[in-house]
């Protein structure tokens, strides 16, 4: 028997032993009641209104609360919303612009911080501010690849969920989101700050997005796990990572949903569709200035990049492009917004000028100089964009 053909049988033999999730549906009509851990309120929709939001968010009570925070300044009252978006290792300029801010000396507290994929990760460091700046450092400069995945490139192919195994990312966040740290982001929540993170719902093909200070103030059993595989799952590509199951209820009976990377249907986003502008806009009475801050984990167009012929690694390039131009088009999309709602916009993006490649899936010469690069821009007074840039190939 030839070789070749013989490794084929063996591994088609053992297919049957590849790890695969267990997973039991919601079922469709029940898709916008399922609750998880009965905390209705620490979750909604991405991509519409409902009434149970507008429930269990008063946009009055927010601002009220947000008044009364001392480092609110009175004089010149602005609200500040900033959001960090995905980019895997392109992380590290998030990372870099934000504690590059902290030494300029004019680094807002934000009211409200998104986060998405890489975004997500970062964002409950950025949301405690400057004092988690060495966090941000440590994790963004001194990471390989073996801390975020393990290869199991077998499973993915025959039966398993995908080609890498997250556990050692899951453990990374474990260490650094600990409980004194959600109590920090409850404490925060309290006085009237908001930190959202988006996760995409691959049953429904849609947006979710968690209230990670509900979830800290909640009380329910496991909220930190639970804030955990939020993160784990808001970086989770298809395919690539194993989705991330969360547990939840319908009518007292147990189901399961799968979560995966943010980024598959939104790179960046403000705020959710709940939150209508219009009622904001009445309680602020045109008197609070809003400023929105985007941090885009990646380039404005296109890097020139011989791919090899195999299925792989043109399956790779052609996602790493979809959701390159998905994000491109979020920032457009979130421009109309800001434009809509009289948002003073401000856009970061990795300049032109570096031109460095990384060698490896995160490659720490890559991350720490593209941190650097963020770094000394935003150490000098970050040169904000006031559009978002036009996509080319270059």
């Amino acid at each position: 028997m030839h070789l070749n053909l013989l490794i084929f049988l063996i591994l088609v033999s053992v297919s049957g032993c590849a790890t695969s999730l267990i997973h039991t549906p919601v079922p469709e009509q029940f898709s916008s009641k399922a609750n998880v851990m009965n905390s209705p309120s620490i979750r909604f929709w991405g991509d519409e209104e409902t009434e149970n939001y507008r429930e269990t968010h008063n946009v009055k009570e927010w601002l009220t609360q947000r008044s009364q925070n001392t480092k609110f300044d009175h004089s010149n009252p602005t609200i500040n919303f900033l959001a960090l978006s995905g980019g895997g290792e392109d992380g590290s300029f998030a990372a870099g612009i934000i504690t590059g801010w902290t030494q300029n000396g004019d680094r807002p507290e934000f009211d409200v911080i998104t986060g998405v994929s890489a975004g997500a990760l970062a964002a409950p460091f950025v949301f405690l501010g400057p004092d988690y700046d060495k966090v941000l450092f440590d994790v963004y400069t001194n990471l390989g690849h073996e801390d975020i995945y393990r290869t199991q490139i077998f499973s993915g192919i025959f039966g398993g969920s995908a080609i890498l195994d997250t556990r050692p990312l899951k453990n990374l966040i474990s260490s650094y989101v600990t409980v004194d740290v959600l109590d920090q982001i409850a404490q925060q929540h309290l006085q009237g700050r908001r930190l959202w993170i988006g996760t995409t719902n691959l049953d429904a093909g849609r947006p979710v997005i968690w209230d990670i200070g509900e979830i800290a103030l909640s009380g329910i059993p496991n909220a930190l796990d639970l804030v955990h595989n939020i993160l784990l799952a808001s970086s989770a590509v298809p395919g690539i990572f194993p989705p991330v199951i969360i547990n939840v209820t319908v009518n007292d009976q147990n189901f399961t949903e799968l979560h995966v990377d943010g980024g598959v249907t939104r790179q960046a986003f403000l705020y959710p569709p709940q939150l209508i502008e219009t009622d904001l806009i009445q309680e602020l009475d045109n008197k609070i200035q809003r400023k929105l801050f985007i941090i885009r984990n990646g380039r404005s167009q296109a890097i020139y990049e011989p791919v090899n012929t195999n299925l792989y690694s043109i399956a790779l390039k052609s996602l790493s492009m979809t959701i390159e131009n998905k994000a491109i088009g979020d920032l457009y999309r979130i421009y109309e917004i800001t434009s809509r709602d009289g948002i003073e916009y401000n856009l970061a993006i990795i300049p032109k000028s570096f031109i460095l490649k990384p060698k490896r899936s995160f490659d720490p010469d890559y991350t720490k100089a593209l941190f650097d690069v963020g770094y000394q821009l935003a150490k000098d007074g970050y040169p904000w964009e006031k559009a978002p840039p036009e996509s080319k190939t270059r």
